[in-house]
């Protein structure tokens, strides 16, 4: 896992940003943020996932948390 901190010039501003490797269990614990993040917001990013995808995705998430 990779971070990269960005400064925002003439301000106090940091942005971080994070990356892994594609294919990599970094990688997929990212994705796995970004799809709870999206969940909770309720995003229209979330609501356009079709339903077979969003299946996929969530038995991911039951092995990944071990359900």
């Amino acid at each position: 896992l990779d971070c990269d901190v960005l400064k925002v010039a003439g301000s106090d501003l940091n942005i971080m940003v994070y990356t892994a490797e594609p294919g990599t269990e970094d990688a997929e614990r990212l994705e796995l943020l970004t799809l709870l993040h999206s969940r909770d917001r309720g995003d229209q990013a979330l609501r356009d996932v079709d339903a077979s995808e969003a299946r996929d995705k969530l038995r991911h998430i039951r092995e990944f948390v071990g359900e």
